[in-house]
């Protein structure tokens, strides 16, 4: 585990070497988001209901594919391929489609409540995103979260075959290799791509096409590449939520080890759950902080572009716009 930690620190240093040019501005972005939470500490709510939602949606998961091999138990102990592979891809689609549609929820969900905050939109934010998180938006919700899902078990299932197909073939491993890339960077890019397409559907109320038509036409028309090329947003969390999962698993081993010591006829049984529990519990609530950060940053850089006026008037970060639009300026003179 040092071992781990500290590699993980010389990569981790490394990519902040390379990406020191733009901390600075994506520190600003946290930091008006951060503001934000202050004034609206209520928004922290929806980082509660997602992981509970998760939680029945993993329980129902177990329940169903218990009675699914209790009632072909004969098919499972007989080894019928068929039958295996068909729930086992049906199980992967809908525990991905389900925890797709509860983390584009929270997301479509914070995109309204920060989009009404921008806008001065009158009424209750939360009660008011929620509402149309579950409701106008979920058909879009559900369709994105079924293609995400779909290219993700595609994708997993799809692995297996293509290594059969290259062994011994040279030609076959090449041909592998560029239809795994295509696969998988479809999918990221799909997937990053949904969160500002979520954001136009919270603020608009329009369906998945409409919104995503018209998140990359306003992204395109208004020169918004240029500053989400400059935000490591995306590039944080991931880092920042192993780092979370790693600390989190070195307290509960810590923790654990400590307790063993008063009794040393235990040393030889630690439990291992323990130390899976702060992994995945650290890793989890890191995620859902961060996800606050990155959906509330993407709807307000959304609103931004759409009408620049109320971040620097009525919300006073005339820091933010003037360096958002110098932003813009230089890639136009470029």
């Amino acid at each position: 585990l040092p071992g781990i930690l500290i590699l993980m620190a010389i990569v981790y240093g490394l990519c902040v070497w390379c990406w020191s040019p733009y901390v600075d501005f994506t520190i600003e972005v946290l930091e008006m988001v951060a503001d934000i939470s202050h004034e609206a500490p209520k928004l922290l709510v929806i980082s509660l209901l997602g992981p509970l939602a998760f939680i029945c949606l993993l329980v129902l998961s177990l329940v169903a594919f218990s009675i699914v091999i209790e009632t072909h138990d004969k098919d499972f102990t007989n080894q019928n391929k068929n039958e295996v592979v068909c729930v086992g891809f049906a199980c992967m689609l809908l525990l991905l489609w389900g925890s797709n549609i509860i983390d584009r929820t929270c997301h479509t969900a914070y995109c309204g409540a920060f989009s009404r905050w921008y806008f001065f939109v009158e009424g209750l934010p939360l009660i008011d995103s929620l509402h149309v998180a579950t409701t106008t938006s979920f058909g879009s919700v559900c369709f994105g979260g079924c293609v995400g899902a779909s290219i993700k078990v595609f994708y997993q299932t799809a692995r297996p075959l293509q290594k059969m197909a290259g062994v011994g073939n040279c030609v076959g491993s090449v041909i592998t290799c560029i239809f795994d890339m295509i696969i998988g960077c479809t999918g990221d890019l799909i997937e990053y791509f949904d969160d500002w397409v979520y954001a136009q559907c919270a603020v608009r109320g329009t369906s998945f096409c409409v919104s995503a038509r018209s998140s990359y036409a306003l992204i395109a028309c208004n020169g918004l590449p240029t500053v989400i090329t400059d935000l490591l947003l995306d590039f944080v969390l991931l880092p920042a939520s192993t780092l979370s999962g790693l600390v989190g698993l070195s307290v509960a081993v810590a923790g654990d080890a400590s307790s063993l010591l008063r009794r040393p006829e235990e040393l030889q049984s630690i439990d291992i759950a323990s130390g899976l529990t702060g992994l995945v519990g650290g890793f989890i609530g890191a995620g859902i902080v961060l996800r606050f950060f990155s959906s509330g940053s993407k709807s307000i850089l959304l609103c931004w572009a759409e009408n620049p006026i109320p971040l620097h008037e009525e919300h006073e970060f005339e820091h933010l716009h003037t360096e958002l639009t110098a932003k813009i300026r230089d890639a136009e003179m470029s």
